[in-house]
């Protein structure tokens, strides 16, 4: 690999855990003349070395679809929205825990999602103690639970 060839510099860093440096970076996301294959392989090398070619597969269950009080423009799920999505209110808790309970049992990770903005009386989402309850009857019926980051 060539020292003039950014795309392998930047994996080599990559299988040695070294971040992009700020220009690096800079350059991936703003670039004119950046080419999507070689930077695609470059983000394969260290994959490939630490993963090979396992694929993990996650499944993203909505409580609720379509149906969410905000405006953001780019959601398919916004209150304006014209997308052609399957609708529904929020899912009820023996709905989403059997839901949990298939998933665990075929062994497939499973992140139960519900869009909108964060707690707020006018909101759809449910209140705080709710989710800390639904998350309580997943620990009661020992399914694994992840919090995704906000």
């Amino acid at each position: 690999m060539s020292d003039l060839d950014p795309y392998a510099r930047i994996a080599e860093r990559a299988l040695r855990d070294e971040a992009p440096s700020a220009a690096e970076a800079r350059w991936i996301l703003d670039g004119d003349d950046v080419e999507l294959l070689p930077l695609l392989h470059a983000a394969y090398v260290p994959r490939r070395r630490h993963f090979g070619n396992k694929v993990m597969v996650h499944f993203l269950n909505n409580v609720q679809n379509g149906l969410c009080p905000e405006d953001c423009g780019y959601c398919s799920q916004n209150r304006d929205s014209r997308a052609t999505i399957q609708k529904y209110a929020m899912k009820g808790e023996a709905e989403i825990l059997a839901e949990a309970e298939h998933a665990a049992r075929g062994r497939q990770p499973l992140l139960h999602g519900a869009l909108g903005p964060r707690p707020d009386p006018r909101s759809h989402a449910p209140p705080r103690r709710d989710r800390a309850q639904g998350e309580g009857a997943l620990a009661d019926r020992g399914l694994p639970l992840r919090r995704a980051a906000r």
